[in-house]
């Protein structure tokens, strides 16, 4: 019986420590989440604008090297001059797979803004991360592509974001902070 007279106590006298505590625990849960749905795409779409200011849309595989992101592309895509010319004006997404999810309006999705930089071929870190890529089981593509010149690598710098996982679990990302985005919610007809 102390136990939850002391509980009542803590929730009575301290409410906000509770909040924190449990703030904290979701935090940390979304945080882990995230990293894991990262950690489980192998490609990304990809949202620029090209040099006629038309808005471009299309996926590439992602190269994640410690905590940075990469992308290794070609002057032939049609996304380069977006990534290139344009590198403050995209947008990255990481979405569920349509097979596993469990309703088609409302698949897991990671999505930032992102700003690009080129890290060119003389560079120490082009041959660092196209290394780690190509341990990935990636050996035989990257072996064949690493000496294209017309292909290049980006890194890809993380802005503000957002995370979400299903209906009314929306999340903003922004500085390292995840808060859950507050909405009216949704109007019914009757």
């Amino acid at each position: 019986m102390k136990k939850s007279n002391k509980l009542f106590f803590l929730l009575f006298y301290n409410p906000q420590i509770l909040f924190i505590l449990t703030y904290k625990e979701i935090f940390m849960q979304l945080h882990d989440e995230i990293n894991q749905f990262i950690r489980e795409c192998k490609s990304i779409m990809i949202s620029s604008l090209n040099l006629n200011n038309q808005t471009i849309c299309s996926y590439t595989p992602i190269i994640k090297n410690k905590n940075d992101f990469y992308i290794y592309i070609s002057e032939i895509a049609e996304h380069f001059e977006g990534v290139n010319y344009n590198n403050k004006n995209i947008e990255i997404m990481f979405i569920e797979d349509e097979k596993d999810c469990i309703s088609i309006f409302a698949r897991k999705r990671l999505k930032f803004r992102v700003e690009s930089v080129e890290i060119t071929r003389d560079n120490q870190l082009f041959e660092q991360v196209l290394n780690t890529y190509e341990n990935e089981d990636n050996k035989e593509i990257i072996q064949v592509i690493k000496n294209m010149q017309d292909f290049h690598l980006f890194q890809l710098i993380l802005k503000n974001g957002r995370y979400v996982k299903g209906f009314g679990k929306a999340y903003e990302i922004n500085e390292g902070t995840i808060n859950l985005i507050n909405s009216k919610g949704h109007k019914y007809s009757r």
